[in-house]
């Protein structure tokens, strides 16, 4: 227990998720109190979601969110039904996500958790920016990240910052977009070595380099620096979807580069077929 107390948040951004989830599963099947169960469950749930293994972190957030509410631990109960919002919105669900997201709301609000609270309204603006209502979505990021700067909270700056910038793509203004990502997310990042941000923001880079027609750059980021990290951290779901993004990007070259994209295509197939297996 004091190996995943100490080493949780390390261990949900930097991994190796496959060798935690081992860990924790093996805690999970001895005795334990409750508290430090919940724990543990929190812990393994956040390595299943990391893995792409949306099915299990489903079932571990729901026995944390039973198990909290039995113990009476509001923040730990909300804080699963999150994280089940978060699995069921990736699922297309949006209906029982905005129930959830309400009910969390108004448990933090409870709490006096602004933390917990901002993030949730992000997840919320994350929804309106699907549905395209990026005024309104980049209206509720701003909000958010004065509530990250008064906390202190330079990593969820970060990361709404990023979210800041995918509106901003969307409304073609690349050039702001790219020095967010190039400025103000990056060295955050790179300070917190939190190497999985900083590949999924490598990644968010390189779509701003293609979009403006510098390939070249694009490619080498993806090649040289992103997809070896998904792979050392044993993230098969990022892996595939950064080999087809490869993949679609050498076909924009003059003359397109197939054969190695269609290379990349297959080895994104096997790793998908792979993670199912």
């Amino acid at each position: 227990m004091r190996i995943v107390r100490l080493g949780s948040s390390y261990a949900h951004h930097n991994g190796p998720w496959a060798s935690w989830r081992q860990f924790c599963e093996k805690l999970l099947a001895s005795a334990l109190s409750d508290e430090a169960r919940s724990y543990v469950l929190w812990t393994t749930c956040r390595c299943a979601v990391s893995l792409g293994d949306l099915e299990q972190a489903y079932q571990l957030a729901q026995q944390k969110a039973q198990l909290d509410q039995q113990l009476g631990n509001e923040q730990g109960y909300a804080l699963a039904k999150g994280q089940i919002a978060d699995i069921l919105d990736a699922r297309g669900e949006l209906y029982e996500v905005l129930r959830i997201r309400q009910e969390t709301i108004l448990v933090f609000e409870r709490l006096g958790d602004v933390r917990s609270l901002a993030v949730i309204l992000g997840k919320i603006a994350d929804i309106l920016y699907r549905r395209n209502k990026l005024d309104e979505a980049l209206r509720i990021q701003q909000e958010t990240i004065l509530v990250f700067e008064d906390l202190g909270d330079v990593r969820s700056r970060a990361a709404t910052l990023g979210k800041i910038a995918d509106i901003l793509c969307r409304r073609d203004e690349l050039d702001e977009a790219l020095r967010i990502r190039q400025q103000e997310q990056m060295p955050v990042y790179e300070r917190l070595g939190d190497v999985h941000a900083r590949a999924v923001t490598l990644g968010k880079i390189a779509d701003i380099l293609q979009a403006r027609g510098e390939l070249d750059e694009a490619l080498r980021i993806r090649q040289q620096e992103q997809m070896p990290v998904y792979e050392r951290l044993g993230d098969v779901l990022n892996l595939s979807v950064a080999q087809v993004d490869t993949a679609f990007l050498l076909m924009k070259f003059t003359p397109p580069r197939d054969e190695e994209a269609n290379q990349l295509l297959c080895l994104a197939l096997a790793v998908v077929e792979n993670a199912d297996s």
